[in-house]
């Protein structure tokens, strides 16, 4: 379907600028020219109403065993840092951006773990060590990702230890 977004135009973000209506029929006209059965609507919004409970109760179950720990370590990490930069998350928020991120990986990889390479993903970037951010006057410096990432690694370490 690549024929089909090619042509479609795009704003300055890479988002597409075309009404929904106007880029279904352009992919229905490229898959019809080269033959190509579509899936319909229904059918795949089915598909992912079932992935993301199937993600939900992977969560809700490393949660109940105690593999999340690396997450909560993390989120617990995060929010103090960035407390010092006026930014806020709330735990919600938090477990959203996990479920989108283990979600998007089982799109797009057909793989669903909870692991700690998903931090990047989930947690907004703080200014790296030694950037400096002077807020009401004061300089603030941070490194939450070093710190944090190290600590859910040190988590899940443990928590895999203890299986």
């Amino acid at each position: 379907m690549a024929e089909a977004t090619e042509v479609l135009p795009r704003d300055p973000e890479g988002r597409l600028a075309v009404r929904a209506e106007f880029a279904r029929r352009q992919v229905e006209a490229v898959a019809a020219r080269r033959k190509i059965t579509l899936t319909n609507h229904d059918a795949a919004m089915s598909r992912v109403h079932a992935a993301v409970r199937h993600v939900q109760e992977t969560i809700n179950q490393a949660n109940a065993t105690g593999d999340l720990a690396w997450f909560n370590a993390a989120y617990r990490a995060w929010r103090i840092e960035a407390k010092n930069f006026g930014r806020v998350m709330s735990y919600a928020e938090a477990l959203a951006r996990l479920r989108k991120a283990v979600t998007k990986r089982l799109i797009t990889l057909d793989v669903i773990n909870l692991d700690v390479d998903l931090l990047p993903g989930i947690f907004p970037e703080l200014p790296k060590q030694g950037a400096e951010i002077y807020v009401d006057d004061l300089k603030k410096t941070g490194a939450f990702f070093a710190h944090a990432h190290a600590h859910a690694h040190a988590h899940a370490h443990e928590a895999k230890a203890t299986r």
